[in-house]
């Protein structure tokens, strides 16, 4: 019986941390987005100094230059996988937050009591100062 009663509390503080959690996941994928972009900058400047070091014709350096450009390039074909599963996660979290929010609709509207009820675990002080007489 006491689970029963503090779950609807429990989903409650869910549903209220939900905004923090999505904003922390979006902050996070914009960062990853903003690094991988740093990170093409880098690529496009090391390609103009390949370029640059062609001319001069020295090409040892122009070599460990392209070892560097084409290692940057796979660290960021390898970033991808982070930020989908992050997006992926993202989502997911709003697809349960959904889920949750229609089963606490759906238990609102078929229990009878339910919105008092949840509504007394939300708020217990307040009900106990309206019994006061």
């Amino acid at each position: 019986m006491a689970g029963l009663l503090g779950w609807p509390v429990a989903m409650l503080n869910e549903v209220a941390a939900l905004p923090d959690t999505l904003r922390s996941a979006r902050e996070l994928v914009g960062d990853l987005a903003s690094l991988t972009g740093r990170l093409s900058q880098m690529v496009e400047q090391l390609s103009t100094t390949i370029v640059r070091v062609d001319r001069a014709d020295l090409a040892g350096v122009a070599e460990r230059i392209t070892a560097v450009t084409t290692e940057v390039e796979q660290q960021i074909a390898e970033m991808f996988g982070p930020i989908t599963h992050t997006v992926n996660q993202v989502d997911s979290i709003e697809a349960s937050v959904t889920e949750l929010r229609n089963t606490l609709f759906g238990i609102l509207k078929r229990v009878p009591g339910a919105r008092k009820s949840i509504l007394d675990l939300a708020n217990p002080g307040q009900r106990a100062e309206l019994e006061k007489p």
